[in-house]
Parts: C-alpha cells; sequence; structure tokens
C-alpha cells in the first residue's frame, strides 16, 4: 500500500470494492480528465499543436509497433471515456476488474511512452518506406520536461487504478525508461571511445595490407623475421603450424571475388510531378529513372517539410523520407499526398534535379 497524489493505492485486491475503495477509485478517475488536458496543453507549448499532432507523421504507433495507430488527441479521447463513462458504469455494477482491466491497458500505452521516448532513432532497413525517420518529432516533445511529466503523471493515476482490481499481468517501464536518459549520459562517452578505437584499428589494419604486410605468428621461437611480403592476390597466408618441415612457407589460402561498383558520376532523372482526378483519390507521384551505367545505385527521397507533404513507394505508407537501389534501365515509382497548403521541393541523391510540387493542386489524405 502507498500514497500518490493523496490517494492510497491498493495492490493485489481483486475482491469487490467496499466504500472507502470505491471513493478512492473515484478520486483517482476525476483527475484523469485533468491530467491528460495537461498533457495536451504541454504538447502545444513545446510546438506540437492540434493541427501537428492530427497528421499522419505523428501518429503515436510511429515511437513504437506496440502503440496504437492514434493520435494524442484519440488518446485525450479514450482517457475521457473511460474516466467518464465506462469506469464509473463498471463501479456501479461492483466490477472492479473491468475498472482494472482497462486500466491497465491505458497504462501499457503510456509506458510505451516513456519507453519509446528513450529509443535511438534507427535507419529503416531494406527499400521500403520507413517511418521511424518521423519519429523523433515525437521523440523531441515526449523527452522535454512537461510533456514527460504528464505522462508519468498519467501512467501514475493507471497504475492505482490498474493494482485496485488486482492486476498484475503489466510490468512497468515507466521507471527503467526514466533512468535510460541519465544512464546514457554515462554511457555515451564510453560507447564513443570504443567506437574510435575500433575505427583505428580497422585503419591501422587496411594500412599495413596496403603496404603489403601483414604479421604472422612465430610458435617455434626462431628469430626469423616476423612479418612477410605478400605477393600475388591480397589473401592472407597461412600461418606455420608446430610441426611444419622448416623450410616450407605459407601458401595463399584463397582469391576474393571481385566486385563492380556503382560507375564514377552515375545520375538518375525524375520525372515531373504526375496528378491524377481528386475524385479518383489517387496520390500524385513522380519517378525516378536509372538510365545506364555500372552496378547498383542506391537513392533517397526526402521532403523539404513534413507538415506538408509526404511520400511513399508502395502507395499506402506515407513518410517524409523513402529510399531505394536501382540497376541500369530500372526506374523506381515515388508517390506524393498533400498535408497542407503549401509548396516546396522534393530531393533526390544522385538526381539531376528537385521535384517540385504545389500541395494546393495535389489530393490530401
Amino acid at each position: 500500500m502507498g500514497t500518490k497524489n493523496g490517494a492510497v493505492r491498493q495492490e493485489g485486491s481483486g475482491a469487490a470494492p467496499n466504500g472507502d475503495s470505491q471513493e478512492i477509485t473515484r478520486d483517482l478517475l476525476r483527475q484523469i480528465p485533468e491530467a491528460s488536458k495537461a498533457l495536451l496543453d504541454e504538447l502545444d507549448a513545446v510546438g506540437l499543436t492540434r493541427s501537428v499532432r492530427g497528421a499522419p507523421a505523428c501518429s503515436l504507433h510511429i515511437l513504437d509497433r506496440s502503440l496504437p495507430r492514434q493520435s494524442f488527441d484519440d488518446l485525450h479521447t479514450a482517457c475521457e471515456a473511460y474516466a467518464f463513462i465506462t469506469a464509473p458504469s463498471a463501479l456501479s455494477r461492483g466490477d472492479v476488474q473491468a475498472v482494472a482491466a482497462e486500466a491497465e491497458s491505458l497504462l501499457a500505452t503510456f509506458d510505451a511512452l516513456l519507453y519509446a521516448a528513450t529509443k535511438r532513432l534507427r535507419i529503416g532497413r531494406g527499400t521500403s518506406a520507413s517511418t521511424s525517420v518521423q519519429a523523433p518529432l515525437l521523440r523531441m516533445a515526449i523527452e522535454s520536461a512537461g510533456v514527460h511529466e504528464a505522462v508519468a503523471h498519467l501512467a501514475d493515476l493507471f497504475e492505482q487504478l490498474a493494482s485496485s482490481g488486482g492486476a498484475t499481468g503489466h510490468r512497468r517501464r515507466s521507471r527503467l525508461s526514466a533512468a535510460l536518459p541519465v544512464g546514457r549520459r554515462f554511457l555515451m562517452p564510453g560507447i564513443v571511445l570504443l567506437v574510435v578505437l575500433a575505427l583505428i584499428i580497422v585503419l591501422v589494419s587496411a594500412v599495413s595490407l596496403a603496404n603489403g604486410h601483414q604479421l604472422i605468428s612465430n610458435p617455434l621461437g626462431n628469430k626469423a623475421a616476423t612479418s612477410a611480403p605478400l605477393t600475388g592476390s591480397a589473401a592472407s597466408p597461412t600461418a606455420l603450424p608446430a610441426t611444419q618441415p622448416a623450410g616450407q612457407t605459407p601458401t595463399a589460402s584463397r582469391t576474393p571475388k571481385p566486385t563492380t561498383p556503382p560507375a564514377s558520376g552515375a545520375q538518375l532523372t525524375v520525372s515531373q510531378l504526375s496528378q491524377a482526378s481528386c475524385a479518383d483519390r489517387q496520390a500524385a507521384q513522380f519517378t525516378i529513372s536509372y538510365p545506364s551505367g555500372q552496378g547498383a545505385l542506391a537513392w533517397t527521397a526526402t521532403v523539404d517539410n513534413a507538415a506538408n507533404v509526404a511520400i511513399s513507394v508502395d502507395g499506402t505508407t506515407f513518410s517524409d523520407h523513402v529510399s531505394g537501389s536501382l540497376q541500369p534501365s530500372q526506374q523506381a515509382t515515388v508517390y506524393v499526398r498533400g498535408l497542407t497548403d503549401a509548396t516546396g521541393q522534393i530531393t533526390v541523391t544522385h538526381a539531376t534535379s528537385a521535384v517540385s510540387y504545389d500541395t494546393t493542386n495535389i489530393c490530401g489524405a
């Protein structure tokens, strides 16, 4: 049993609540709408206004796959519905388990938000559109002191409500999440130092191989030279075992296969933006072509402002950043969806020009 904001937290009780515990539960429920509204106010204060929060790029699912495909405003609506409708209705029936079960579900969402705020930005794998590039916008908002405290306060309220019905299936991650940013300050210098040392070792090894020398072992303890020049292929010689007769020399084990890098100065070409009829609800699109060259050529398309437009390579998942790889004579299609009325450009790496857009002529979502 503990106290939080003047309310006693009961743990492990699955029985119907008595008068005192019901009053405690109702007091916690009365705090939820105000705490949820305070979260929206803090988001407004850091620049994540309602119009921005409603954009697809600000879906909570972008932060973590376990989070719902909702906005912060949708989560606020869910909290109010729980506090004003579903939880009081369950209490009137004496169904404390229903109150605790829904509280545990909302608790998992707020704990996931706290955990997601500590995760590093990860580069999307493959050539399909990646939503991870959108995460910093929300993560920076949650990491701000006011927003983080508001989320943590809601998580504490729902934890007390979940424990009132004896719910034990959810493991809290908020305390670990709160500790991670502090630990990261101490671990980061050590990680950077290890990375620098690894790079130095790789560079020294590369210079040694480029000079045609490689260290070999001398298990017999002879006073022979401990290095030998490499001749012929770039393969490493095998060390002499202790039982090998004197006079024999190391032999190359294998020959590496040559690779064909992309041609130097290879360029991509991009088409102008085309727009189908808005009545067909088709996204505008343009193509990226690799007319000629040697080897694969990776490309990346990036919008100048994620609040204006979103792009996709499959016409389904939209973000402000997509990438891919083309072989000579291949092309890729990029779909464009307008979010606000604005103009700008979409930049494609290795391309001869950028793609200009005017969202007043592009159908929205």
